[in-house]
């Protein structure tokens, strides 16, 4: 059961600014305690505060902060990380069961509860070629997650875009944390 209330507002040809606010009456979620996760079940509050702005030449800024009251506190993420640490030597003795479950209650942006979202489009030959650029930041820890991207526009139905995605920060922080591991990485 939830309600929510969503407003936004233009001013002039360049600026929009916009909100949105919701309330959450009974949300499960899995917490570490001290051997194992426990569920709970909690009311909490999810909030967006934002804009955009178009500049000269069609540069488009998006600016936003969100908040998820659902998410984990700073007490619960250590209690998750001391949960992921000792999964990693129960690996080492042989016993992948505790990290397995470590990993599926691992969602990337959904740890923390407070994030700014940035966002620039830059049209470099307007309706053939864009450059993109997303950073998710995570407010408690710093870490964010880039996703630069180039867009061909071929036709208006054919669009051949190359884009890289990647979590930046240490193995400490929520983004630096992310159970993924590529061969170049090795």
């Amino acid at each position: 059961n939830s309600q929510g209330v969503s407003v936004s507002r233009v001013f002039g040809k360049a600026l929009e600014l916009h909100a949105e606010a919701a309330l959450f009456h009974t949300t499960n979620r899995y917490l570490a305690d001290s051997n194992e996760f426990q569920m709970t079940r909690r009311m909490h509050n999810v909030s967006l505060a934002g804009g955009q702005y178009t500049f000269r030449h069609n540069v488009n800024l998006t600016v936003e902060y969100y908040h998820n009251g659902g998410s984990l506190t700073k007490q619960e993420w250590q209690n998750y990380r001391s949960y992921a640490d000792r999964a990693g030597a129960d690996l080492a003795l042989g016993n992948p069961t505790t990290l397995a479950v470590a990993n599926s209650l691992y969602t990337a942006l959904g740890m923390g509860r407070d994030y700014v979202f940035n966002r620039v489009a830059w049209p470099i030959v307007l309706r053939k070629l864009d450059l993109e650029t997303i950073a998710i930041t995570s407010l408690r820890d710093g870490s964010p997650v880039l996703r630069p991207a180039v867009y061909w526009h071929l036709s208006p139905n054919w669009t051949v875009y190359v884009l890289q995605t990647e979590f930046c920060g240490n193995n400490r922080t929520e983004l630096g944390f992310v159970p993924i591991r590529r061969e170049s990485d090795r």
